[in-house]
């Protein structure tokens, strides 16, 4: 029998999921994890709602179109949905809170996400794939 608890992907969207972010051209994993809440949750479906709406907006209003910015929300609706993030030390030791830029720790925050996720797309667009896959949040 297959109990339907185990398609409870909201509570675990709430939980979160570990994206292992992947070097694309070795396919090696890089040590770097960023914890992510997932699309079912209700922070990431309170920030897609807002995206709607402003969208909605700018389809109905010449002048919300003329003063818009065109740019990728991705970043921002992440960063509010980021959890937390990991690297490897340079003892060899996982660590979370902290990842490395250039040899200097870079602890999590929701503004140094904002910043790391608007600076690399490569980490972005791993980021946002692990949020919106919902296997990734079902149990078992």
């Amino acid at each position: 029998m297959f109990d339907i608890a185990q398609l409870d992907i909201v509570s675990t969207s709430e939980e979160g999921f570990d994206v292992q972010i992947v070097n694309p051209k070795t396919q090696e994993a890089t040590g770097i994890v960023v914890k992510v809440q997932g699309a079912f949750s209700a922070r990431f479906q309170e920030l897609m709602a807002k995206q709607k709406k402003k969208e909605a907006l700018r389809a109905k209003s010449p002048v919300a179109r003329a003063v818009s910015e065109d740019e990728d929300e991705t970043a921002v609706v992440l960063s509010e949905a980021a959890i937390n993030w990991g690297d490897v030390d340079d003892k060899g030791e996982f660590v979370w809170g902290v990842i490395f830029e250039k040899g200097t720790p870079v602890k999590f925050g929701k503004a140094e996400a904002l910043r790391v996720f608007e600076k690399y797309p490569l980490i972005r667009g791993q980021v946002l794939s692990g949020a919106l896959d919902v296997a990734n949040f079902i149990k078992g």
